[in-house]
């Protein structure tokens, strides 16, 4: 009798429904939700997962709900604070009818159904925005409708505080835009979602707001320069992006540079290539007054000043992202001549290597 009344309800309650929504909250407890569009209801299964039983919180999104077990009972719920909370049996293996045995283990809990006319918009959110922004502003906003499911998110724009204009629609329910603004201009976002009912809040109130700035064009630059025993470097020139700076007897130095991706450079010397100075930046360089008796020691002139060696090649290789470079020992595996071992121990190798001498001092 359990098995044909829960196959009745289903066939009640589950014909010409959409799936709207599914999640899984803390590993225990499974919900799944249907968009019934003749009544305008949620129609919510939820069970546990586990052996335990639990306690589920379910957002209400109309005043009252019906809650119908598998054995065709049914009660009318009203919400308390924003929700019904729900106690699901465990998993069991007693699921069958007249209550015989199953399987060794159990298969989930009893399911119960609850049953909601929706009433309730969307909640959408734009995040925080900094104080002040560059003309340039990245736009986040994050959407979620616990009913019937979420169909797009509108985005609207406030300029100094006058009326409310539409700026983008049909949007997902997470992602970011980017607004244009001008200098001198204060923003606010609000974010709309839209329910498959076509329920959306538009009583619009600033959830994020900026200033907008000048775009700056430089970047003030701070640093120290230390040697490899890692006392300060006084009086040497650091240049960056062509703005020049000469370290003081403590080794701290400041220049003005343009914003843009540099190598930075100490007496003609690169100590860090493709830093990105696009804000205000404060840099330690490390640099030594002898000359570097390691040729191209970075890799940047491909091979040349190394010698190579071992049966297996080797390649050059540029970083992602960046302007380094760096070598890739052994791309390919081949066997050292002469050498026994089964297949991968057999004496394949690949070095880099020079002779250098170490000055004194």
């Amino acid at each position: 009798r359990l098995a044909q009344t829960a196959f009745a309800l289903a066939n009640r309650y589950f014909t010409d429904t959409q799936v709207a929504w599914a999640d899984i909250v803390d590993e225990k407890i499974r919900r799944v939700a249907f968009f019934h569009p003749a009544t305008r209801e949620r129609r919510l299964l939820v069970w546990a997962l586990g052996p335990e039983n639990v306690t589920a919180f379910i957002p209400a999104v109309g005043p009252s709900a019906r809650l119908i077990r598998l054995d065709g009972s049914e009660i009318t719920l009203t919400p308390v604070n924003g929700g019904y909370t729900l106690e699901l049996a465990g998993a069991t293996n007693r699921n069958w009818p007249n209550n015989r045995g199953g399987y060794d283990i159990g298969i989930y809990g009893e399911p119960v159904l609850l049953i909601e006319e929706d009433v309730t918009p969307p909640e959408a959110q734009v995040q925080p925005l900094p104080e002040q922004s560059w003309p340039e502003v990245t736009v986040s906003w994050e959407a979620v409708d616990w009913g019937v499911g979420l169909e797009s998110v509108e985005l609207w724009v406030q300029v100094n505080g006058a009326g409310w204009q539409l700026w983008q629609s049909g949007l997902p329910a997470q992602g970011q835009a980017l607004y244009q603004g001008a200098p001198g201009q204060q923003v606010a976002f609000a974010a709309v979602g839209v329910d498959r009912l076509g329920q959306a809040n538009r009583n619009l109130t600033p959830q994020a707001w900026t200033n907008i700035i000048e775009k700056p064009t430089h970047a003030n630059v701070n640093g120290r320069v230390f040697d490899p025993a890692g006392q300060p470097v006084a009086g040497v020139q650091v240049n960056i992006g062509g703005a020049t700076g000469v370290t003081n007897e403590q080794g701290d130095f400041q220049l003005t540079a343009p914003l843009g991706v540099w190598d930075i450079w100490v007496e003609g010397r690169p100590v860090i290539r493709g830093r990105d100075f696009n804000q205000d930046a404060t840099v330690a360089l490390l640099y030594s007054r002898n000359p570097n008796v390691v040729l191209n020691g970075d890799f940047e002139q491909g091979g040349s000043g190394w010698n190579t060696g071992g049966s297996s090649p080797l390649a050059m290789e540029q970083q992602p992202g960046t302007q380094d470079h760096a070598a890739h020992l052994a791309t390919a595996f081949t066997p050292n001549p002469g050498v026994p071992g089964a297949e991968g121990s057999n004496g394949g190798n690949s070095t880099l290597h020079q002779r250098i001498q170490v000055p004194y001092g």
